[in-house]
């Protein structure tokens, strides 16, 4: 048993030329796709593939020419794999950096001793537990828009798009807790912290030595 529909494929979706309403299907089904001449168009990457690839010498030139920068670490080169999980880690995929990821720090934050991830070209590359029927590559210009690309593409939106990379992804495919990239920019920070507030604490004995 077959039905039919007449739609007009518009934003990404497709709606029923009757009504104007827009045509779900459920997951697997099968359909036939007629369109007018030229209405297929060829495949395009889901994000934004570089051009260009920022080498490390570029990277950490940039990242230092922030406003008000004042100290940088390099968490990984460009060829690294790093994981994440969505929905309670039911699907688990692989993602290649290609360019350098650094934290950084900069004195006009805030919170002057909080570390940022400085944005870098990536590529999801796998689906590593084979949990989704179909998979294809996914490009980000940093690693929270590749987490958000994923949702949009694999899920629809079911779920928390929205999340910090380094409380998502991991150094092992496992998503060992103890692999998790927050845990090093907590050890980082906290090293951070206690050197700066040791300079301070230091700048403060030299002024009150002078009388100031």
């Amino acid at each position: 048993m077959f039905e039919t529909r007449n739609a007009v494929f518009r934003q990404g979706h497709f709606y029923d030329t009757r009504d104007n309403q827009r045509i779900e299907l459920h997951e697997g089904t099968q359909v036939c796709l007629v369109a007018q001449e030229g209405g297929f168009r060829q495949l395009r990457p889901i994000g934004l593939k570089p051009e260009h690839y920022r080498s490390s010498e570029e990277m950490l030139a940039e990242v230092k020419h922030q406003h008000h920068f004042r100290k940088e670490w390099l968490l990984a080169k460009a060829g690294t794999i790093l994981y994440f999980g969505l929905q309670n880690k039911k699907h688990v995929f692989a993602a290649q950096l290609l360019e350098d990821l650094y934290l950084y720090n900069c004195s006009h934050w805030k919170d002057e001793t909080d570390l940022y991830l400085y944005d870098c070209a990536c590529e999801l590359t796998e689906n590593t537990n084979r949990s989704l029927s179909v998979f294809e590559p996914v490009f980000g210009a940093s690693l929270n828009d590749l987490y958000n690309k994923t949702y949009v593409h694999f899920l629809q939106h079911k779920g928390n798009a929205s999340r910090n990379a380094v409380t998502v992804f991991y150094r092992k495919e496992s998503l060992d807790p103890a692999s998790k990239l927050e845990k090093e920019k907590n050890s980082i920070q906290k090293t951070f912290t206690r050197k700066l507030n040791a300079l301070k604490k230091e700048m403060e004995n030299y002024k009150n030595g002078l009388g100031l």
